[in-house]
């Protein structure tokens, strides 16, 4: 199953501290056409969103510096890259942690480990919205 026709030009961010998770991510989406930047530090990735606009961000909770929560509400409170998508994925299965990812403006939540159908419905149905502030929700 290819989804990514017409998906070339975009770019996934890759954000998590283990490097694993990461060659698996990005292995597994740029067997689907996407390219993708795999950064491990939360500092350097949040320059990078904001200097190299990514259509995408894949983001763990969990990291060192600044944790994915801190990292979302930088990104969004700048006017450059508030638009940007933010999908977190993690181990956390709490309510509280899943809400939280919302409420600091996450446009979805992925949890570890992460199920391959999911990954890439949640990659097509955001990169074709395109702007989180237009998905619904509840």
């Amino acid at each position: 199953m290819n989804i990514s026709q017409g998906h070339k030009e975009e770019t996934i961010l890759l954000v998590d501290d283990n490097q694993d998770n990461l060659i698996l991510l990005a292995r597994v989406l740029n067997a689907h056409g996407y390219r993708t930047r795999k950064i491990s530090s939360a500092t350097q990735a949040l320059a990078c969103a904001r200097n190299d606009k990514p259509d995408l961000i894949f983001l763990d909770i969990t990291m060192p510096e600044i944790n994915g929560y801190e990292f979302c509400t930088h990104l969004k409170e700048d006017k450059n890259s508030q638009d940007i998508p933010i999908i977190f994925m993690s181990a956390l299965h709490d309510t509280f942690d899943i809400r939280k990812a919302f409420a600091v403006g996450g446009a979805d939540y992925i949890t570890k480990p992460i199920e391959l159908d999911r990954l890439f419905s949640i990659t097509k149905t955001h990169l074709k919205n395109g702007n989180s502030s237009k998905l619904v929700k509840i």
